[in-house]
């Protein structure tokens, strides 16, 4: 076992030495935000408050650190975030002295957390250079590393609002505020908080050791994401400092396109979701279609050895920037279709999301091609019809796992095969969906249903809902002859409803069919234009049967035409 050092060290033993801490640049961005600093805060001063006179010691947890190539340098590979939080802290307790009236408890504490903060002069004990912080964050893809030094040189925010500014914003108007209200105990609890706040750093000498203590520490429950992991774990197998600076760009190019879809897709899609889908990619070049495993356990076989293939990071990027393409509102030609932009819309309303690792699969395999376009079109076809019919007739999760992982190694290994329902027959798909169509299916099916209209031949991409053609709530207690108890059996048949825009939903509201129509004209989907031209200025209920075996025959002939159903 790799040699390491274990101590019990108070936030002054650790910080005052002639030790620089590095946050190095694959580790995670500082994430603590003011919340977490005030419960530090009130955890620490109550505490303090009941324990000043004893000597009772307040616990902080462990701080897990590698020895750098340098003697004086240590890469700080857990706890971080706690360690900044406390020097913003105690940055903000010397601001607060250099304000106070001098006396010589406040020039003694001003001693005391200088050097927690600068390097000083050995005999001075003074900070003759404040750019010589004692921690360092060299974080990858993080912008605001600068605002840190800044504020820890000079005791001054500026106009941002990163984490590292809101912080030691707090810190600075909490430490104005405890010595107003407890003026006498201010300074004895910044003391409290150099000598009997109590950290147990472990010191390695290896990355490797550093690391596997990290994970050991959290799977016994401390916090870490994949993605830490799995950076940590690139950045670590690229030997020489060229290949990990090469590395350091790749990963900042990807998280800054992952930041990107996590926005617009209301996190969705994100980085970790990036590493799902290309874990089906190795999945389908191995031929394994066993059930998956978890991520980190998936990507930890071997050693890390899948994170290690030479074009991980170019593939990663490249599925990201196609993901990043097709679901913007401007995507490229060279990608996908209008057609195909169309199909995608309706799988993005499908219940789950393995739709979207079959689909990456795709890509990956095929993103060469002259005509990948046409042939995304003629694929997301028939991912659509398959994975809407398989939720019609089996309305769970796991019902498709098998059929994905099946077809991700047959993209994989360029074999035939399509993906099929062998349960259903056409005719039984007919009476399955006029007897039930499942409800979180309902608004991708009706989607299609518009996209298939003859004249439907642009992107809807307006905010859309689903309109309720007779109304869900109706002032007359009679409806032409048709009451309540009649019609409320019809209200959520899939005849009854529509795609409509946001917008002319609303100003058509819950009104009277035949002025419901007026609205409609100004709709741009094909199908609610054809409803605003309806002979009738009613809407009842052999006309919601009538549009039932419409959308049903629309949308089997869809199902039919892209042959997934097996012959009997």
């Amino acid at each position: 076992m790799a040699e390491l050092h274990v101590s019990k060290k108070s936030v002054q033993q650790i910080l005052d030495t002639n030790v620089q801490y590095i946050i190095p640049d694959y580790q995670r961005p500082y994430k603590w935000d003011k919340e977490k600093c005030e419960v530090l805060w009130d955890d620490i001063s109550s505490f303090f408050e009941g324990n000043k006179d004893n000597k009772e010691e307040y616990y902080l947890g462990t701080l897990v650190l590698c020895k750098g190539k340098e003697a004086v340098k240590r890469e700080v590979i857990d706890g971080q975030q706690r360690l900044t939080s406390f020097v913003l802290m105690l940055r903000a307790f010397y601001k607060k002295f250099e304000k106070a009236p001098p006396s010589k408890d406040i020039e003694g504490l001003k001693r005391q957390v200088e050097p927690c903060i600068w390097e000083v002069r050995a005999k001075s004990r003074e900070a003759d250079d404040k750019t010589k912080t004692r921690i360092t964050s060299k974080v990858i893809t993080v912008k605001d590393n600068r605002e840190l030094h800044s504020i820890l040189e000079t005791g001054e925010t500026g106009e941002g609002k990163s984490n590292y500014q809101e912080n030691y914003k707090f810190f600075c108007k909490a430490c104005d505020d405890y010595a107003q209200e407890k003026p006498t105990l201010w300074d004895d609890f910044c003391l409290f908080i150099l000598e009997r706040c109590i950290l147990l750093p472990i010191e390695c000498k290896d990355i490797d050791a550093a690391l596997n203590i990290f994970y050991t520490l959290n799977d016994r429950g401390m916090p870490l994401a994949d993605t830490d992991i799995f950076k940590a774990k690139i950045y670590e197998k690229r030997q020489g400092e060229e290949k990990k600076q090469e590395f350091i760009k790749a990963w900042k190019e990807l998280e800054e396109i992952a930041d990107k879809l996590k926005d617009f897709t209301d996190d969705r899609i994100n980085i970790i979701s990036l590493f799902r889908y290309y874990s089906h990619y190795i999945r389908g070049k191995e031929k394994n279609t066993q059930k998956e495993i978890g991520l980190r356990k998936f990507y930890s076989e071997n050693n890390y050895q899948k994170l290690n293939e030479p074009n991980l990071m170019a593939n990663l990027k490249a599925l990201a920037e196609f993901w990043d393409d097709v679901l913007s509102d401007t995507p490229s030609d060279e990608y996908i279709e209008t057609k195909g932009g169309q199909y995608l819309h309706c799988l993005w309303h499908y219940p789950n999301d393995y739709w979207r690792s079959v689909v990456s699969v795709f890509f990956l395999m095929n993103r060469d091609a002259n005509d990948f376009s046409k042939k995304l079109t003629h694929f997301l076809s028939e991912a659509t019809a398959f994975f809407y019919a398989k939720f019609i007739t089996n309305p769970t999760v796991n019902a498709v796992k098998d059929d994905v992982y099946r077809k991700c190694k047959e993209l994989c290994n360029q074999e035939e095969g399509n993906l099929k329902i062998k349960e259903y027959s056409v005719e039984e798909m007919k009476k399955q969906m006029k007897h039930h169509i499942p409800p979180k299916a309902e608004r991708g099916l009706l989607l299609l249903h518009a996209y298939l209209h003859d004249r439907q031949e642009d992107y809807m991409r307006n905010k859309l809902e689903v309109e309720h053609i007779f109304p869900q709530k109706w002032q007359n207690t009679n409806y032409n002859g048709w009451s309540w108890n009649d019609a409320e059996s019809f209200l959520q048949n899939i005849g009854n409803k529509v795609i409509i825009e946001k917008k002319v939903n609303i100003e058509a509201g819950n009104g009277y069919f035949g002025k419901k129509k007026e609205k409609y004209k100004k709709s741009k989907i094909s199908e609610v234009k054809d409803l605003s031209l309806y002979g009738k200025d009613d809407w009842l209920k052999e006309d919601i049967e009538k549009r039932e075996d419409e959308v049903i025959e629309n949308l089997i002939n869809f199902f039919n035409e892209n042959k997934i159903f097996d012959s009997k």
